[in-house]
């Protein structure tokens, strides 16, 4: 009996094939989970830094931008900053955004600007997911009446596409949309708005007699008998995309994320 007993316990000491199949089974999905787990935490991980890297990038871009404008000249004649859209097909774009910043005292504070004491900041032409801020400080030429559109969107036009202009990259993340049928021709997706308080037509109707000085929306109504304060404001978008996206292509699935931004500038005008 005590040998009968031995040999049971030895036959008894391993596993059977169906143990076996049915612990290599639940190995093999412990296996799986952990790796749909590591998986997981890894595009987590890459989501986070990601959306890190493009909050970063928006923060320099609008604090930049709302830098300058906050620091600009403005008279009656020129508002500190100006928002000019340009036409593509059927659609109009306000990515254009002119800040008069001098550097030290304007040469006509009274006056028009001259193209070397504006900053533009816009999309670059040639690679349409970086924003630029432009300038062309050795450009002494005034510039035209902000009623004369033509001249400036020339002018613009040349800046933007001049080889010896600085040029400072504020962002190469930028959202790009086809503006075409057939995704040729992209635009990086950055849209200013710019308001004014009290507008030019209520000023002009003051001039027609249409209102009376103290009927305008002044600031705070803050006004008196022969000036007015004045605002200009600013609202900008940004369309920004993943570090990881290839260069701004809106593709089919891109999540992209909008940050926002604005800046206000006050200013005295006369009757």
């Amino acid at each position: 009996m005590p040998r009968t007993a031995t040999n049971n316990g030895a036959r008894r000491s391993g596993l059977t094939l169906a143990e076996l199949l049915i612990a290599s089974a639940i190995m093999s999905m412990m296996a799986a989970a952990l790796g749909v787990l590591a998986n997981a935490v890894r595009q987590s991980q890459d989501h986070v830094r990601n959306s890190a890297a493009a909050s970063q990038h928006a923060r320099v871009a609008l604090s930049r931008i709302k830098r300058a404008a906050l620091a600009a000249t403005a008279n009656e004649q020129f508002p500190g900053m100006v928002v000019f859209s340009e036409a593509a097909g059927a659609w109009s774009f306000p990515d254009t955004l002119v800040v008069w910043a001098p550097v030290g005292p304007a040469v006509s504070p009274n006056g028009l600007p001259l193209f070397s004491e504006l900053l533009i900041f816009c999309p670059d032409p040639q690679a349409p997911e970086r924003l630029l801020e432009i300038s062309v400080r050795t450009d002494t030429r005034e510039t035209p009446p902000l009623t004369d559109l033509a001249s400036w969107q020339t002018s613009l036009a040349a800046i933007k596409t001049n080889v010896s202009a600085k040029r400072v990259q504020l962002t190469d993340l930028l959202r790009t949309a086809a503006v075409d049928q057939g995704g040729s021709a992209r635009r990086g997706v950055v849209r200013f708005a710019q308001t004014l308080h009290p507008s030019d037509s209520q000023l002009a109707d003051v001039r027609d007699g249409v209102l009376t000085w103290g009927e305008l929306p002044w600031v705070q109504d803050i006004y008196g008998t022969q000036f007015g304060l004045r605002q200009t404001a600013c609202r900008i978008e940004l369309q920004l995309i993943s570090e990881d996206a290839d260069g701004g292509e809106d593709v089919e699935g891109q999540a992209s994320t909008p940050y926002f931004g604005s800046a206000a500038l006050y200013y005295t005008v006369r009757q």
